[in-house]
């Protein structure tokens, strides 16, 4: 493994093989497992659990670490491109990167989002930067939209405590004085969506998760799938055009966690009642009904991971 900086970026099976090998270093530690071997830690933003946590688990394991927090004992690091280098940054990330990753044999790096232009922010361009310039394994320690080891060890704590992985996974919001960064929400909404349970994000009106947040629940889906899934349809009536298939002759009424709206081509006519959509094998949509049988014609698979409920109510 080269980079570990989005959950979505491996399958469940192998997220389900990080948490049994976690489990197997805790059942019978391994003290020279990474004998000889450095992890560089470097820290943009503060940390305290993240921070602990990498040096504990590199001394556990036999290994050791340095820190780095750029402009406290080091020099401040310029991460923006084309910077004329005049204030108080004395060297370039494009510089100090490579440097610090040449010390080390993996590089575990957090920089926050700037929280000045969203856009930006929801591309990872810091991030990304620093993934084109580092040679050595890359771990994410929270980026603008991401923190995979926080949701990572989530999953672990919810599979400790025995939560069921159908069970439904509640998002609240509560008040702050001052914005707070979108990595933690964003990484925890997608870990228990992949973990397979129903994500239901409580917050006010006015304060919902970016939809490109939400449109990556679909982490496995190719474009026409994102595109079919987002289509904003608020109402489906008997009159709604007709083709090969059918709309669904009612109301559809999405869970306000994942997409307004879902526009789907069942090959029947669905009763009111709570549907699920999930990821089957190979990426394929799956749309079951509560007993868990297809009502699209695909076959039935075990398992699969949730990406939304609906809602489907009797014609007014």
């Amino acid at each position: 493994m080269k980079r570990f900086l989005n959950l979505a970026d491996f399958s469940r099976e192998q997220i389900l093989d990080l948490l049994a090998l976690a489990q197997a270093l805790q059942d019978k530690p391994e003290p020279q497992a990474l004998a000889g071997k450095i992890l560089g830690l470097v820290f943009f933003n503060p940390s305290l659990r993240t921070l602990a946590s990498f040096q504990a688990g590199m001394a556990r394991l036999g290994g050791s670490s340095f820190v780095i927090t750029p402009g406290q004992g080091t020099w401040q690091l310029e991460t923006r491109l084309n910077a004329i280098m005049k204030g108080a940054a004395a060297e370039h990330i494009r510089e100090g990167i490579p440097v610090l990753a040449s010390y080390c044999d993996a590089l575990g790096v957090r920089a926050f989002a700037e929280g000045k232009d969203l856009e930006q922010d929801l591309g990872e361009s810091l991030f990304g930067m620093i993934d084109e310039l580092c040679d050595k394994p890359l771990i994410n320690m929270e980026s603008a939209m991401n923190h995979p080891c926080q949701a990572l060890a989530d999953w672990r704590t919810m599979d400790e405590l025995k939560v069921p992985q159908r069970a439904k996974f509640v998002l609240s919001w509560v008040y702050h004085p001052k914005a707070l960064p979108l990595a933690v929400p964003a990484a925890t909404v997608h870990m228990a969506a992949m973990r397979g349970m129903e994500v239901v994000v409580l917050r006010p009106e006015g304060f919902a998760l970016p939809p490109q947040i939400m449109l990556a629940f679909n982490h496995e889906l190719d474009v026409t799938q994102i595109d079919a899934l987002s289509a904003h349809i608020e109402k489906l009536s008997p009159g709604a055009p007709q083709s090969a298939t059918e709309f669904i002759p009612a109301r559809i009424v999405v869970s306000s966690a994942n997409l307004e709206a879902l526009m789907i081509w069942p090959s029947r006519t669905l009763d009111a009642g709570r549907y699920r959509v999930v990821i089957g094998s190979g990426s394929t949509l799956l749309f079951m009904d509560t007993a868990g049988q297809s009502i699209t014609g695909t076959p039935n698979e075990p398992g699969g991971s949730l990406i939304t409920t609906f809602d489907v109510e009797a014609p007014q």
